[in-house]
Protein backbone atom coordinates (compact mmCIF):
# COMPACT_ATOMS: atom_id res chain seq x y z
CA UNK A 1 0.00 0.00 0.00
CA UNK A 2 1.21 3.47 -0.80
CA UNK A 3 0.58 6.71 0.99
CA UNK A 4 -1.69 8.97 -0.98
CA UNK A 5 -2.34 12.62 -0.52
CA UNK A 6 -5.85 13.18 0.79
CA UNK A 7 -7.49 16.24 -0.77
CA UNK A 8 -11.13 17.26 -0.98
CA UNK A 9 -12.78 15.93 -4.08
CA UNK A 10 -14.81 19.05 -4.73
CA UNK A 11 -11.72 21.20 -5.57
CA UNK A 12 -10.35 21.50 -9.09
CA UNK A 13 -7.27 19.52 -10.00
CA UNK A 14 -5.02 22.61 -10.47
CA UNK A 15 -5.82 23.99 -7.02
CA UNK A 16 -5.11 20.64 -5.42
CA UNK A 17 -1.66 20.51 -7.08
CA UNK A 18 -0.77 24.05 -5.89
CA UNK A 19 -1.72 23.24 -2.29
CA UNK A 20 0.46 20.13 -2.41
CA UNK A 21 3.46 22.15 -3.63
CA UNK A 22 2.98 24.78 -0.91
CA UNK A 23 2.90 22.09 1.79
CA UNK A 24 6.18 20.62 0.54
CA UNK A 25 7.86 24.05 0.41
CA UNK A 26 7.08 24.95 4.04
CA UNK A 27 10.25 25.36 6.18
CA UNK A 28 11.08 22.43 8.39
CA UNK A 29 12.43 23.03 11.89
CA UNK A 30 16.08 21.98 12.27
CA UNK A 31 16.69 18.70 14.02
CA UNK A 32 19.50 17.85 16.40
CA UNK A 33 22.23 15.89 14.64
CA UNK A 34 24.97 15.58 17.23
CA UNK A 35 26.84 12.83 15.42
CA UNK A 36 26.85 14.61 12.08
CA UNK A 37 27.02 18.26 13.11
CA UNK A 38 28.98 20.46 10.72
CA UNK A 39 30.05 24.03 11.46
CA UNK A 40 29.06 26.43 8.75
CA UNK A 41 31.84 27.97 6.66
CA UNK A 42 31.71 31.73 6.91
CA UNK A 43 33.06 32.75 3.57
CA UNK A 44 32.47 36.39 4.34
CA UNK A 45 34.98 36.35 7.23
CA UNK A 46 37.69 34.87 5.02
CA UNK A 47 37.07 37.52 2.43
CA UNK A 48 37.37 40.23 5.07
CA UNK A 49 40.68 38.81 6.31
CA UNK A 50 42.04 38.70 2.77
CA UNK A 51 40.99 42.29 2.24
CA UNK A 52 42.72 43.39 5.44
CA UNK A 53 45.91 41.55 4.45
CA UNK A 54 45.82 43.16 1.02
CA UNK A 55 45.48 46.56 2.65
CA UNK A 56 48.42 45.93 5.01
CA UNK A 57 50.78 43.96 2.76
CA UNK A 58 50.60 45.93 -0.42
CA UNK A 59 52.50 45.34 -3.61
CA UNK A 60 54.55 48.46 -2.92
CA UNK A 61 55.73 47.07 0.43
CA UNK A 62 56.71 43.76 -1.11
CA UNK A 63 58.60 45.55 -3.87
CA UNK A 64 60.33 47.77 -1.31
CA UNK A 65 61.41 44.70 0.67
CA UNK A 66 62.89 43.17 -2.49
CA UNK A 67 64.82 46.38 -3.07
CA UNK A 68 66.13 46.33 0.51
CA UNK A 69 67.29 42.76 -0.02
CA UNK A 70 69.13 43.76 -3.19
CA UNK A 71 70.74 46.70 -1.41
CA UNK A 72 71.82 44.42 1.44
CA UNK A 73 73.43 42.07 -1.07
CA UNK A 74 75.52 44.90 -2.45
CA UNK A 75 76.53 45.99 1.04
CA UNK A 76 77.61 42.46 1.94
CA UNK A 77 79.86 42.34 -1.11
CA UNK A 78 81.54 45.62 -0.21
CA UNK A 79 81.61 45.62 3.60
CA UNK A 80 81.91 42.05 4.90
CA UNK A 81 85.43 40.62 4.80
CA UNK A 82 84.80 37.30 6.55
CA UNK A 83 83.71 34.65 4.07
CA UNK A 84 81.74 32.60 6.59
CA UNK A 85 79.74 35.59 7.80
CA UNK A 86 79.04 36.70 4.24
CA UNK A 87 77.72 33.23 3.40
CA UNK A 88 75.37 33.28 6.39
CA UNK A 89 73.97 36.66 5.38
CA UNK A 90 73.52 35.53 1.77
CA UNK A 91 71.56 32.50 3.00
CA UNK A 92 69.27 34.71 5.09
CA UNK A 93 68.47 36.93 2.12
CA UNK A 94 67.82 33.91 -0.07
CA UNK A 95 65.46 32.46 2.54
CA UNK A 96 63.61 35.78 2.84
CA UNK A 97 63.01 35.95 -0.90
CA UNK A 98 61.79 32.37 -0.99
CA UNK A 99 59.24 33.18 1.70
CA UNK A 100 58.00 36.17 -0.29
CA UNK A 101 57.60 34.08 -3.43
CA UNK A 102 55.73 31.31 -1.59
CA UNK A 103 52.92 33.37 -0.06
CA UNK A 104 52.06 36.88 0.96
CA UNK A 105 51.45 35.67 4.52
CA UNK A 106 55.22 35.16 4.90
CA UNK A 107 55.92 38.87 4.57
CA UNK A 108 56.62 39.47 8.26
CA UNK A 109 59.03 36.54 8.54
CA UNK A 110 60.85 37.64 5.40
CA UNK A 111 61.06 41.20 6.70
CA UNK A 112 62.53 39.97 9.99
CA UNK A 113 65.30 38.12 8.13
CA UNK A 114 66.13 41.21 6.10
CA UNK A 115 66.16 43.36 9.25
CA UNK A 116 68.62 40.96 10.88
CA UNK A 117 70.94 41.25 7.89
CA UNK A 118 70.71 45.05 7.93
CA UNK A 119 71.38 45.14 11.67
CA UNK A 120 74.46 42.99 11.25
CA UNK A 121 75.77 45.23 8.50
CA UNK A 122 75.15 48.35 10.59
CA UNK A 123 76.93 46.69 13.52
CA UNK A 124 79.96 46.02 11.31
CA UNK A 125 80.04 49.70 10.39
CA UNK A 126 79.86 50.71 14.06
CA UNK A 127 82.67 48.30 14.91
CA UNK A 128 84.89 49.78 12.20
CA UNK A 129 84.22 53.32 13.35
CA UNK A 130 84.74 52.49 17.03
CA UNK A 131 87.94 50.62 16.23
CA UNK A 132 89.40 53.67 14.50
CA UNK A 133 88.49 56.03 17.34
CA UNK A 134 87.98 54.34 20.71
CA UNK A 135 90.17 51.35 19.86
CA UNK A 136 93.18 53.48 18.92
CA UNK A 137 92.79 55.61 22.04
CA UNK A 138 92.67 52.54 24.24
CA UNK A 139 95.73 51.15 22.48
CA UNK A 140 97.60 54.39 23.19
CA UNK A 141 96.49 54.32 26.82
CA UNK A 142 97.70 50.75 27.31
CA UNK A 143 100.98 51.60 25.60
CA UNK A 144 101.58 54.54 27.95
CA UNK A 145 100.84 52.36 30.99
CA UNK A 146 103.22 49.72 29.67
CA UNK A 147 106.02 52.26 29.18
CA UNK A 148 105.42 53.70 32.66
CA UNK A 149 105.61 50.25 34.25
CA UNK A 150 108.86 49.46 32.44
CA UNK A 151 110.35 52.78 33.56
CA UNK A 152 109.47 52.18 37.20
CA UNK A 153 110.75 48.60 36.98
CA UNK A 154 114.12 49.76 35.65
CA UNK A 155 114.47 52.57 38.19
CA UNK A 156 113.77 50.55 41.32
CA UNK A 157 116.03 47.65 40.30
CA UNK A 158 119.14 49.77 39.70
CA UNK A 159 121.60 50.37 42.48
CA UNK A 160 121.70 52.30 44.70
CA UNK A 161 117.93 52.83 44.45
CA UNK A 162 117.20 49.17 45.24
CA UNK A 163 119.22 49.23 48.47
CA UNK A 164 117.71 52.52 49.56
CA UNK A 165 114.19 51.21 48.99
CA UNK A 166 114.88 48.04 50.98
CA UNK A 167 116.29 50.09 53.84
CA UNK A 168 113.10 52.14 53.88
CA UNK A 169 110.96 49.03 54.35
CA UNK A 170 108.87 49.24 57.55
CA UNK A 171 109.14 45.47 57.99
CA UNK A 172 112.54 43.86 58.19
CA UNK A 173 111.22 40.52 56.92
CA UNK A 174 109.59 42.05 53.82
CA UNK A 175 111.69 42.89 50.79
CA UNK A 176 110.14 46.12 49.56
CA UNK A 177 111.73 45.86 46.12
CA UNK A 178 110.20 42.42 45.64
CA UNK A 179 106.84 43.80 46.70
CA UNK A 180 107.00 46.65 44.17
CA UNK A 181 108.19 44.28 41.45
CA UNK A 182 105.23 42.02 42.15
CA UNK A 183 102.89 44.97 41.69
CA UNK A 184 104.58 45.84 38.42
CA UNK A 185 104.38 42.28 37.10
CA UNK A 186 100.68 42.22 37.91
CA UNK A 187 100.34 45.45 35.93
CA UNK A 188 102.29 43.90 33.04
CA UNK A 189 99.83 41.02 32.98
CA UNK A 190 96.89 43.44 32.95
CA UNK A 191 98.35 45.43 30.05
CA UNK A 192 99.07 42.29 28.03
CA UNK A 193 95.54 41.06 28.72
CA UNK A 194 94.12 44.36 27.46
CA UNK A 195 96.29 44.22 24.32
CA UNK A 196 95.13 40.68 23.67
CA UNK A 197 91.47 41.65 24.11
CA UNK A 198 91.87 44.55 21.67
CA UNK A 199 93.45 42.28 19.07
CA UNK A 200 90.79 39.61 19.58
CA UNK A 201 87.73 41.85 19.31
CA UNK A 202 89.02 44.28 16.67
CA UNK A 203 91.06 42.09 14.33
CA UNK A 204 90.02 38.48 14.93
CA UNK A 205 86.32 38.41 15.82
CA UNK A 206 85.52 41.98 14.70
CA UNK A 207 82.93 42.55 17.42
CA UNK A 208 84.56 45.38 19.38
CA UNK A 209 82.08 47.23 21.59
CA UNK A 210 83.10 50.64 23.01
CA UNK A 211 80.78 50.02 25.96
CA UNK A 212 83.60 47.87 27.42
CA UNK A 213 86.10 50.74 27.36
CA UNK A 214 86.12 50.91 31.16
CA UNK A 215 87.34 47.31 31.29
CA UNK A 216 90.38 48.20 29.18
CA UNK A 217 91.10 51.22 31.38
CA UNK A 218 90.89 49.40 34.69
CA UNK A 219 92.53 46.12 33.66
CA UNK A 220 96.15 47.26 34.28
CA UNK A 221 95.16 48.91 37.57
CA UNK A 222 93.40 45.78 38.78
CA UNK A 223 96.43 43.77 37.70
CA UNK A 224 98.60 45.88 40.01
CA UNK A 225 96.16 45.32 42.88
CA UNK A 226 96.12 41.58 42.25
CA UNK A 227 99.91 41.60 42.24
CA UNK A 228 99.80 42.93 45.79
CA UNK A 229 97.33 40.19 46.72
CA UNK A 230 99.60 37.49 45.29
CA UNK A 231 102.60 38.86 47.18
CA UNK A 232 100.68 38.86 50.46
CA UNK A 233 99.54 35.28 49.91
CA UNK A 234 103.07 34.07 49.20
CA UNK A 235 104.50 36.10 52.06
CA UNK A 236 101.96 34.68 54.49
CA UNK A 237 102.78 31.16 53.34
CA UNK A 238 106.49 31.87 53.66
CA UNK A 239 106.05 33.15 57.21
CA UNK A 240 104.07 30.07 58.18
CA UNK A 241 106.78 27.77 56.77
CA UNK A 242 109.68 29.62 58.42
CA UNK A 243 108.04 30.15 61.79
CA UNK A 244 110.44 29.43 64.65
CA UNK A 245 113.53 29.62 62.44
CA UNK A 246 115.92 32.49 61.99
CA UNK A 247 114.63 35.99 62.47
CA UNK A 248 114.27 38.48 59.61
CA UNK A 249 114.31 35.76 56.96
CA UNK A 250 113.25 37.07 53.54
CA UNK A 251 112.37 35.41 50.25
CA UNK A 252 115.58 35.10 48.28
CA UNK A 253 114.14 34.39 44.82
CA UNK A 254 110.78 35.93 43.96
CA UNK A 255 110.56 34.67 40.38
CA UNK A 256 107.68 32.34 41.21
CA UNK A 257 105.81 35.24 42.79
CA UNK A 258 106.37 37.35 39.69
CA UNK A 259 105.03 34.60 37.44
CA UNK A 260 101.88 34.21 39.51
CA UNK A 261 101.44 37.98 39.63
CA UNK A 262 101.65 38.22 35.83
CA UNK A 263 99.19 35.36 35.37
CA UNK A 264 96.80 36.96 37.87
CA UNK A 265 96.93 40.25 36.00
CA UNK A 266 96.45 38.59 32.63
CA UNK A 267 93.63 36.24 33.67
CA UNK A 268 91.96 38.12 36.47
CA UNK A 269 88.74 36.13 36.44
CA UNK A 270 90.59 33.10 37.82
CA UNK A 271 91.72 35.03 40.90
CA UNK A 272 88.26 36.51 41.40
CA UNK A 273 86.74 33.03 41.27
CA UNK A 274 89.24 31.69 43.82
CA UNK A 275 88.54 34.58 46.19
CA UNK A 276 84.79 34.13 45.75
CA UNK A 277 85.01 30.45 46.64
CA UNK A 278 87.09 31.20 49.73
CA UNK A 279 84.53 33.77 50.86
CA UNK A 280 81.73 31.29 50.22
CA UNK A 281 83.47 28.76 52.48
CA UNK A 282 83.74 31.28 55.30
CA UNK A 283 80.14 32.34 54.75
CA UNK A 284 78.92 28.75 55.04
CA UNK A 285 80.95 28.14 58.20
CA UNK A 286 79.76 31.35 59.84
CA UNK A 287 76.18 30.62 58.85
CA UNK A 288 76.25 27.10 60.24
CA UNK A 289 77.54 28.10 63.69
CA UNK A 290 74.47 30.14 64.76
CA UNK A 291 72.22 27.39 63.46
CA UNK A 292 74.04 24.81 65.54
CA UNK A 293 74.00 27.10 68.57
CA UNK A 294 70.23 27.44 68.37
CA UNK A 295 69.61 23.68 68.40
CA UNK A 296 68.95 22.06 71.80
CA UNK A 297 71.60 19.61 72.93
CA UNK A 298 70.40 16.05 73.43
CA UNK A 299 72.10 14.33 76.39
CA UNK A 300 73.70 10.99 75.76
CA UNK A 301 72.60 7.75 77.39
CA UNK A 302 75.44 7.86 79.91
CA UNK A 303 74.50 11.40 80.97
CA UNK A 304 70.88 10.36 81.37
CA UNK A 305 71.94 7.49 83.63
Amino acid sequence: MTDQLEVPANKPFDERIEEHVEEESEPVAPQDRPMRAVFPVLEGEEVKQDLKMDEFITVERIQALHERASHALERIKGEVNKVELAGQLFDQIQRARQLLFEARENFEEAERLIVEVEHRLDFIQRVKQASRTVGLRLFGYELLIFIALISVFVIINIEPQASLINQASPFASVNLVQFINTLLWGGFGGVVGAFYALWKHIAAEQDFDPQYALWYITNPLLGIALGAFVFLVFQAGFFSLTAGMEENVTIRSALVIYVFAWVSGFKQNVVYEIVRRILDVFRVELGSKPAQAGKPTIPSEEEQK
